[in-house]
């Protein structure tokens, strides 16, 4: 039926050992059943789950399986106590049952759906054969005060002891345990402790109390249901925790995914292995510390668990997903339904002390993609198309330059020596201090030592480190044909194919977005509809309902640049200059209001960054360096200038001549300066008073100052949706 491990039960008492050859995120779990009662623990959840199915072809004459009520509604009920060897299942024990569909008690029949992680009664009439197709199960196993009838995750080739396997509870330490023959007499364990529990053995064990006992390790829920890195998601974090009180070795190894049922077409195939990595999780390590992903295929991870309560009792271990890998290419298909391919595989916990537990991994694919520089795989892949979608990140900047009269880099003449001079900090190594009013501290110069740093000159256009860093939101489209785009704000919302139905695509739409209205929020939140809207204060646009610009020059290829130009006219609405309310910035008088142009410069790297590293980098993670140049242009107080017609006029020496702002016109020298020879100023508001350059003397007359920040940054593809306001009509 289908290509995966078999598993085979032999014993008339007991299910016999469960053994693997190889698993997947689908398991074939077989029972060899002899005539009388059987007891099976299933530890898959079926991909048909109906009890018609599973059990209707076979000699099967009846099934049971306990009703276990939740855990706060539990009523103690024992189907066997100290001399009752003898118990069969009775309709008052909150049993479920099931029966063939040609059985005169059919209508009585009340077991339909049969759930995985649990133990059951069979009875056949000849030998058979069960198998049972299905997932690791991500049930969490609960115990009632009284008798339960449960099996174990155990290793099948080299299991605990029962009693080892439950001394950790309090509730299950010591406990009684009984098993079953074929002709339904109990009979009860002498030695629980040397007697392994077989895996896909079910048994009768009854607890003091109520627990939730799974076995010495605790694994979170989530990782349990299936570790789903569908098309988008990076990374997984896999908790762990050791619930005895000894230390414990926890290993974790990939194995090969089994077959998809080949008589459902309404399931994913398989398109091949999933190229799992993993990474630990160290709190004690410093900030930006670079921990490097390792794959299963090369090694698998182990560590060992302190004791419960210690530290290191609890471990935190980043599952991710290598999209690029070199062997991770798979032939992709799509069935009738339109359902893709996935890589499917599977993981298995182990303590080395008998405990086993297995978790499925997927990830979905579409279309080949490239390699993208990407440091964990050397060839194309079947993987998303490389850049295509939103991305959101940061920038990170850490370094600045001094600010410069229209961007100069010059030396003064002579040495001078670090310190206070004139009320201003000079001469300093650091950008941040030097600059900076003295006159009431001269320690804040923080001048080096003389031995290391004698004769440092005023060089203030180079990038010096901060003293600490800033971080810039940034958000980027690349579309479908190329196109990349700088964006404000950009929501997703659901386009239905019919108004009010559940058919349809996600949308990704900005404030310019037409026929916007007969879109829907795509999710809820506390039963409210909800559509994620992300948007970014680090930057502005000239016109406040303009939120999108396009991008010159290459994305996501090492060394590529990708270049923002954005200006801001004196008189734009979110020029930080401009203030309504203030008659200094009111933009009514020449030299009031800046022109501000910003080109946000994106260098792609190779390899990601040290503060972090990505399993997905170069497909869903891309990181580089950041440069970005700042003007701000002042208005001139005088005739001279670019006019509004392109040319220039007013008294510059090249009237007539085109232009593009006023530095294009050779308008005369301001008459207020900053005198360099006495570091006072002349002229202007500031006349007589101690300066640095220009800037400290009230100056009025046209100025451009240019600066430079640098630093990193981080972009992460959240949706490969590669249209913006693809809406009907629009």
């Amino acid at each position: 039926m289908v290509n995966a491990v078999r598993v085979s039960c032999g014993t008339a008492i007991l299910c016999g050992l469960l053994t693997t050859t190889g698993f997947g995120q689908w398991i074939e779990q077989s029972f060899e059943l002899k005539p009388g009662w059987n007891t099976v623990f299933l530890e898959v959840d079926p991909a048909t789950a109906d009890a018609d199915d599973l059990f209707g072809e076979l000699p099967i004459s009846m099934v049971w399986m306990r009703d276990k009520p939740p855990l706060a509604q539990a009523v103690p009920q024992d189907c066997v106590g100290p001399n009752d060897t003898n118990c069969t299942p009775t309709e008052n024990d909150r049993w479920r049952v099931w029966v063939p569909i040609d059985s005169p008690n059919r209508p009585a029949h009340d077991l339909r759906i049969i759930p995985g992680n649990s133990a059951y009664f069979i009875k056949v009439t000849q030998p058979t054969t069960l198998t049972v197709v299905g997932k690791p199960s991500p049930t969490i196993q609960s115990w009632q005060s009284g008798y339960n009838l449960v099996g174990f995750h155990v290793d099948p080739v080299d299991p605990p002891t029962i009693g080892k396997y439950l001394e950790p509870a309090p509730a299950l330490a010591g406990a009684r345990v009984f098993i079953r023959n074929a002709t339904g007499t109990l009979s009860e364990l002498a030695d629980p402790t040397s007697t392994p529990a077989n895996s896909g053995s079910a048994y009768w064990i009854k607890a003091s109390a109520t627990s939730d006992y799974d076995g010495p390790l605790d694994i979170d829920i989530a990782s349990l249901v299936g570790i789903d890195f569908g098309r988008m998601q990076n990374e997984h974090a896999l908790t762990i925790e050791n619930r005895t009180a000894s230390e414990r070795g926890v290993s974790i190894n990939y194995i090969p995914s089994g077959s998809v049922p080949v008589d459902d077409e309404s399931l994913p195939q398989k398109a091949g292995d999933v190229p799992v990595l993993w990474q630990k999780v160290v709190p004690e390590a410093p900030v930006g510390g670079l921990f490097q992903w390792t794959a299963f295929s090369q090694t698998p991870y182990s560590d060992t668990f302190s004791p419960l309560g210690a530290v290191g009792s609890s471990h935190t271990v980043t599952l991710g997903v290598d999209r690029l890998a070199t062997g991770a290419v798979a032939t992709l298909t799509e069935s009738d339904d339109g359902i893709a391919s996935s890589y499917q595989g599977l993981l298995t916990l182990r303590d080395g002390m008998g405990f086993r537990r297995l978790i499925p991994v997927t990830a979905e694919v579409t279309a080949a993609g490239t390699n993208n520089g990407n440091p964990h795989g050397a060839v194309a892949v079947a993987s998303l198309t490389p850049a295509n979608g939103l991305w959101i990140g940061e920038v990170s900047v850490n370094k600045v330059a001094w600010t410069t009269a229209d961007a100069e880099t010059w030396t003064n003449p002579e040495v001078v020596s670090c310190g206070c001079e004139n009320g201003f900090c000079q001469n300093t190594p650091d950008a941040v201090n030097d600059e900076l009013p003295c006159s009431s501290d001269p320690s804040v110069c923080q001048c080096p030592d003389p031995d290391l740093a004698p004769s440092l000159d005023r060089d203030i256009a180079t990038l010096r480190p901060t003293s600490s860093a800033f971080t810039i939101p940034v958000i980027i489209h690349q579309a479908d044909d190329a196109t990349t785009t700088l964006l404000t704000e950009v929501t997703m919302l659901f386009e239905p194919t019919e108004p009010g139905g559940s058919d349809g695509i996600h949308v990704l739409a900005t404030p310019a977005c037409v026929d916007c209205d007969q879109l829907e929020p795509p999710h809820t939140r506390s039963g409210q509809p909800f559509a994620p809207r992300i948007s970014t204060a680090g930057y502005a646009f000239n016109d406040d309902t303009d939120l999108v610009m396009n991008l010159a020059g290459g994305f996501g290829e090492p060394d590529a640049t990708l270049t923002a130009v954005i200006v801001l006219e004196p008189n734009a609405p979110l020029n930080p200059f401009r203030h309504s309310y203030h008659p200094d910035h009111d933009c009514d008088n020449a030299g009031e209001c800046l022109k501000i142009t910003r080109i946000m410069q994106f260098t792609f790297g190779a390899q990601p960054t040290p503060a972090d590293d990505p399993a997905s980098f170069g497909f869903n993670a891309l990181s580089g360096e950041y440069l970005e140049t700042v003007t701000i242009t002042a208005r001139p107080a005088s005739p001279c200038g670019c006019d509004p017609s392109g040319v220039c006029a007013g008294g510059a020496t090249n009237d007539g001549s085109t232009c593009t702002d006023d530095i294009d016109c050779a308008c005369p020298p301001p008459t207020c300066v900053c005198d360099t020879n006495s570091n006072q100023c002349v002229g202007g508001a500031g006349d007589g008073q101690a300066c640095y350059d220009d800037r400290h003397c009230g100056c009025e007359d046209q100025r451009r100052y240019t600066t430079q920040a640098g630093g990193t940054f981080q972009l992460n593809r959240v949706s490969d949706i590669g249209t913006l306001n693809d809406v009907a009509g629009n």
